[in-house]
């Protein structure tokens, strides 16, 4: 948020460009990803020519690493290389701890059979620091799967206080 102002008010805030959580530009690291996963770094980065592949027939995740932790509300899934299979349903868990045996589930999703971006708003927001995407299924038939990026939208815990204090 950054200050507005108008003539004759006092400052507001007015909202920014949503931030991008799970960028390297924003501190965030990938953690661990399935053995047959290349180019994991890759969904951490802004750009259509660049994604993860591995065959689909394998278990695919990755394990995000953010910068700090996060009110977690919004998920998004780019997936632009088109002969490959791109994802259909997918689990995200979080912790604020790594390593972990114990995640906490925030959902299982069902993306459309389309090229692009997708939006996914969580039913319940959670503060995480560590986000584990297991891709359960996909569409198509081609023999590998690709994701160009993920990118995760909230708010810091500052920023959440803030937002609580603002609505009380």
């Amino acid at each position: 948020m950054v200050p507005d102002k108008e003539e004759g008010d006092s400052a507001k805030l007015k909202p920014t460009k949503l931030k991008n959580y799970a960028s390297k530009d924003s501190g965030a690291v990938m953690m661990e990803h399935s053995p047959g996963t290349k180019g994991a770094d890759n969904l951490l980065v802004d750009s259509k020519d660049k994604y993860t592949i591995s065959p689909c027939e394998e278990k695919q995740w990755v394990v995000i690493g953010l910068s700090e932790d996060i009110l977690v509300r919004t998920i998004k899934l780019g997936s632009y290389e088109k002969y490959s299979r791109i994802v259909k349903e997918f689990q995200v868990l979080a912790s604020q701890s790594f390593p972990v045996d114990n995640w906490m589930d925030l959902g299982v999703f069902t993306a459309a059979d389309a090229h692009g971006e997708q939006t996914f708003e969580l039913p319940s927001p959670a503060f995480a620091r560590y986000l584990k995407f297991k891709l359960l299924s996909h569409y198509g038939d081609d023999y590998y799967c690709t994701l160009s990026h993920v990118r995760v939208h909230g708010s810091t815990m500052l920023e959440s206080f803030h937002e609580d204090w603002q609505a009380s």
